[in-house]
């Protein structure tokens, strides 16, 4: 039986300030491509309260692409 190999996706998120520059605010790495694109409600509020910015303005660049998420 052949072992299934594991793609681990590194990710980086950030918020827009405004001049447009992406200002990082927090990386990772992890297995499950769905669990760094739909956050939960809890993880979020965590963002929002640590960088008040990021409100309305959260993005995550995973696998060359850039994603809103709010």
């Amino acid at each position: 039986m052949k072992k299934q190999q594991r793609i681990i996706h590194d990710f980086i998120y950030f918020y827009k300030d405004k001049n447009k520059n992406n200002i990082p605010i927090l990386t990772g790495s992890d297995i499950r491509f769905e669990s760094i694109i739909w956050l939960d409600l809890e993880q979020k509020k965590k963002i929002f309260t640590n960088w008040e910015k990021s409100k309305n303005n959260l993005f995550v660049f995973v696998d060359g692409m850039e994603f809103k998420l709010a």
